[in-house]
């Protein structure tokens, strides 16, 4: 019967008769036929178990193809479960056969008499090993139309896509698309159209064993996923003052000419409290170049232990006037280059404290210091050995013993810079006045050539003073004998014990007098 908007039943309660033939006739399909009337298919009793019969009502209720409708497929074995949709004149009908071993998909057009337009009981839609059933289909584009069904061909259900000619030719891969083929029961799908002659595809699906939902939507040209450009990666340039994040996206299906529309370019655009600012574009790449495209995006903020810094990225594929635009998605950059070493640090020791000065990190994002003190030059600068952290360049403690110091430099996003180290000391004897022990910083600093260790002893005595490598180990070693009291010099012409030119790079001399040691640093360099 037909109802009204109202829900009211011009034909009468009691409906009309779609077949007047004998059989049973079942799982009935209904569609309408773009005039007012309805298209409708069935499994037919009449000839047997089951074939396949279709009618086409009029808007006034009248059997346009005969009282005994068109036979559609009247093979053997039984077909059942069909579905029809409007067709180039008139209808296309779907169904599952059983014709075979295994129930497969056949498809017929009919004309706009219900005439059969391809081979005789169906063209093969889908088939081979396992069943092919449950199938839905939908108007496509034009001529054709789309198909979809659950596959047993693997084992277990999966889902499977066809897009089907106005000449029943498969315009998708060979045998239907694969759209779901995960592990676990895909079963029951469903398809509607999604604007642009592809489908959305749904059904249930038993991956993780407890039924849920899926979906996926199929392009007109059997390709799964939308056209536009897909953010894969939004991450942190490494090694770098921060405020750089990386994007890379999933190329646009549609740089294919093929689309007719096609994305020629990529913009990426940066979502600021609701502005969109275009940061960068780059052509696209169509034919044999990467999936995979990426650009580097200039942030406002970097993420700091006090905020995430998050900043919200998309990709904008440009076709003419026509955009295809990706989900945003964001991504925090982060600040992780510490602050260069501070330079001129050094340790006075001044009645009964010590004095340190040092330059200014040369790094602009330096903001503070941490002081550390130890009593060997290699201690580890770390919560044990912190003294004070400030924002100036010079510290008086009230620390009067010989000791080490460490100043490492931090900056606005807490990255901690290379330490630079001193060994606190008094001023060298000055003339007239009584002579102290001390080892004066190696000059030149840094050394291409020679290198002198000046050095000075409060009593007469002898000094030991060994070379090490930046790893610990002693190259080079001077005994001096007994010297006068007073001021003394080594020097140093690069070499280590066996006469071996040494290399580039950082190194320490140790000092042992009167039962003092004092340890400096120095650089040789090329």
């Amino acid at each position: 019967t037909r109802l009204t908007a109202t829900g009211t039943q011009p034909g009468g309660t009691a409906g009309v008769r779609v077949s007047i033939t004998g059989g049973g006739q079942g799982e009935p399909s209904v569609a309408t036929d773009g005039a007012g009337g309805a298209l409708i298919a069935w499994a037919d009793g009449r000839n047997g178990p089951g074939n396949i019969a279709a009618q086409r009502m009029t808007a006034a209720g009248a059997r346009a193809w005969g009282d005994s409708a068109r036979m559609v497929c009247a093979a053997p074995g039984t077909q059942g479960a069909p579905g029809v949709v409007p067709g180039p004149g008139g209808a296309v009908v779907v169904w599952e056969d059983g014709r075979g071993s295994s129930p497969d998909l056949y498809a017929q057009r009919l004309d706009a008499a219900g005439m059969a337009q391809w081979t005789a009981d169906g063209r093969l839609v889908a088939g081979g090993t396992g069943a092919q059933d449950r199938p839905r289909i939908m108007a496509g584009t034009g001529d054709e139309v789309l198909l979809v069904w659950q596959d047993r061909r693997a084992g277990s259900l999966d889902v499977y896509a066809q897009r089907l000619a106005a000449d029943g030719s498969a315009r998708w891969d060979a045998g239907g698309l694969a759209v779901c083929t995960v592990s676990g029961e895909q079963r029951y799908p469903v398809l509607a159209s999604d604007g642009a002659g592809g489908a959305i595809i749904a059904w249930e699906d038993q991956r993780d064993f407890v039924p849920d939902l899926f979906a996926h939507r199929v392009l007109a040209a059997g390709l799964l996923g939308g056209p536009e450009p897909t953010i894969t990666a939004l991450t942190d340039v490494p090694d770098d003052e921060g405020r750089v994040l990386r994007v890379e996206w999933q190329r646009s299906r549609y740089e294919d000419p093929a689309f007719g529309s096609v994305v020629g370019r990529y913009r990426v655009e940066r979502l600021d409290a609701g502005a969109v600012v275009a940061v960068d574009s780059v052509d696209a790449v169509f034919g044999d170049g990467p999936p995979r495209l990426s650009l580097t995006v200039p942030t406002l903020l970097d993420a700091t232990p006090a905020t995430t810094g998050r900043t919200i990225v998309r990709v904008v594929g440009l076709a003419g006037a026509t955009l295809y635009v990706s989900a945003p998605d964001s991504g925090a950059s982060l600040d992780n280059i510490g602050p260069a070493p501070v330079p001129g640090l050094s340790a006075r020791i001044e009645g009964g404290s010590t004095r340190l000065r040092w330059g200014r990190s040369p790094s602009t994002d330096a903001v503070h210091y941490r002081v550390y003190r130890g009593s060997f030059f290699a201690f580890a600068p770390d919560s044990s050995t912190i003294v004070a952290s400030t924002p100036d360049t010079t510290l008086l403690l009230a620390h009067a013993t010989q000791a080490f110091y460490k100043v490492v430099p931090v900056d606005d996003n807490g990255n901690l810079g290379f330490p630079s180290w001193v060994q606190s000391e008094a001023t060298l004897d000055a003339p007239g006045a009584a002579p102290e022990f001390a080892f004066a910083r190696p000059a030149p600093d840094p050394s291409r050539g020679p290198l002198t260790f000046g050095f000075s002893l409060p009593a007469a005595g002898e000094a030991r003073l060994e070379l090490f490598d930046a790893n610990g180990r002693r190259v080079r070693e001077w005994r001096t004998g007994r010297l006068a009291a007073g001021r003394h010099a080594v020097v140093w012409d690069g070499r280590d014990a066996a006469g071996r030119r040494l290399d580039a790079g950082v190194y320490y001399a140790r000092l042992q007098a009167a039962g003092n040691t004092r340890t400096r640093r120095m650089t040789r360099i090329e």
